[in-house]
């Protein structure tokens, strides 16, 4: 066998294998960062059950909160079937929900010491009204508000509050 070539083979086998390794740790790489970021992103959070999303219509950005409508739109279309209610709840069930999750964001904001103010302000129509009065007009049965409790952590809480 040629001399040359003998170099030429080994050296792309040796390429070759530490391509392969270098991939290999970039991957592990790669899903341990990915590990940490779920770990630092869901710290304290529960996991919602298999195949369906907790989604959360209002996400803080920094000191500015920022309400996501379509994700609560998606929510409430979500429930509102899951609970058989028409099309009138359904939107009545998503302004609740909007409201009620802005203002515990602001609470939460609040209570860590952020100014919140430009945040109250944009969103003045969400902050007006009662929220019970608001939950008690959807006229849920015990069983609805069961499930939207369980989707909805505090609404239960809404209800017992003066």
């Amino acid at each position: 066998m040629n001399l040359g070539r003998s170099i030429w083979m080994l050296a792309s086998v040796a390429l070759l294998a530490v391509g392969v390794l270098l991939g290999v740790h970039v991957y592990r790489l790669e899903t341990r960062l990915a590990s940490l970021e779920a770990s630092a992103a869901g710290a304290g959070a529960t996991t919602p059950p298999e195949g369906q999303a907790r989604a959360s219509p209002v996400k803080p950005t920094g000191r500015l909160l920022r309400l996501d409508d379509e994700a609560a739109r998606q929510l409430s279309r979500r429930l509102g079937g899951e609970l058989g209610l028409g099309q009138e709840r359904v939107e009545k069930l998503t302004r609740l929900l909007m409201a009620f999750h802005l203002r515990e964001a602001l609470a939460s904001a609040r209570a860590q010491g952020e100014d919140v103010s430009e945040s109250a302000a944009s969103y003045p129509e969400l902050l007006q009204g009662d929220l019970k009065q608001e939950l008690l007009e959807l006229r849920l049965t015990e069983a609805q508000l069961a499930a939207l409790s369980r989707e909805t952590p505090g609404i239960e809480e809404l209800l017992s509050r003066e």
